[in-house]
């Protein structure tokens, strides 16, 4: 007996068994090869196990790892650790040239490369702050580095967070300068957060 138009019966050496009518899909072992590779990842995959992948593949850039909030005063004291082996007894002495830097410089150049994450104050609270993990880190806090230490961040940059290093790319001269404002910026403390903060005064 003939098969209605359309609905034809046919036979594939692999899947053995009859094709799908037309404008049907077929699910399991027996697809359609002409559909898309991902298709195929959702037919030998599990929903939940695929849900997590997908998770990990989409979560924070550069790590599948959640980050860890409670992780990050183990990674500053490392940070500090490492910095102190690098510059030994450096790190605890005072950085020659530093007074003498150019603070309006250092203003502009924070504000181009710094801002945006540690934000106007130094606060950690830059527009792009929000989307960063860890958070960049609050300027004004009370754990700070040396302030060879912290020059070595900017020239270096923090493993594990979105602080790269200016070093290679910054004129020299230009580390120090903008070190040197964020001095000023811990010398002169934001208004109270019911005032409009606005830009830090000049220096």
């Amino acid at each position: 007996m003939r098969a209605p138009a359309g609905r034809g019966v046919t036979r594939h050496p692999t899947w053995g068994r009859r094709a799908p009518p037309q404008g049907e899909q077929r699910t399991g072992p027996g697809k359609d090869p002409r559909r898309g590779a991902a298709d195929g990842i959702a037919d030998r995959v599990p929903a939940r196990r695929l849900t997590l992948l997908l998770l990990l593949l989409t979560g924070c850039a550069g790590s599948i790892a959640p980050y860890d909030a409670s992780q990050e005063p183990a990674r500053r004291a490392a940070l500090e650790q490492h910095l102190r082996t690098e510059l030994g007894p450096a790190y605890d002495a005072p950085v020659p040239g530093l007074e003498q830097a150019d603070l309006a410089l250092g203003k502009e150049i924070y504000g181009k490369n710094c801002d945006p994450c540690h934000g106007p104050y130094g606060q950690g609270d830059g527009p792009r702050a929000i989307r960063m993990m860890p958070r960049p880190t609050d300027l004004l806090g009370t754990r700070q580095l040396s302030a060879a230490g912290e020059l070595g961040v900017i020239d270096e940059g923090s493993p594990g967070t979105g602080m790269p290093g200016f070093g290679p790319t910054m004129p020299e001269g230009y580390p120090m300068a903008v070190y040197r404002y964020v001095q000023y910026l811990r010398a002169h403390p934001p208004p109270p957060p019911d005032e409009n903060k606005g830009e830090p005064k000049a220096p």
